[in-house]
């Protein structure tokens, strides 16, 4: 069950990306798709910042690791956002 699930989620994921960086696609769905996406990987990130201060009343050094994980999703993500959307448009003016 676990599999299906996350092959569902990693197809609609990708095909999310790839629809949101194609210029077949009107200029509004993109915008939308490019929304959705960006608030599931927030939220994701937000999850896990969470877990951390719940698990840091319990051990430091395991609420401070998830801390550093979620830190570099979070810069992670914005470089990504950053190279496909901000500097592709850049690019093509």
């Amino acid at each position: 069950m676990e599999f299906i699930i996350e092959l569902i989620l990693e197809i609609v994921f990708d095909l999310g990306v790839e629809a949101s960086m194609s210029r077949r696609v009107p200029r509004w769905v993109r915008y939308i798709l490019i929304v959705l996406l960006s608030l599931a990987v927030l939220a994701l990130i937000g999850l896990i910042l969470f877990v951390a201060a719940a698990v840091m009343k319990e051990t430091l050094w395991g609420g401070l690791l998830l801390m550093v994980i979620a830190v570099v999703l979070l810069v992670s993500a914005v470089i990504k956002f950053r190279k496909n959307y901000l500097c592709r448009r850049e690019g093509e003016e």
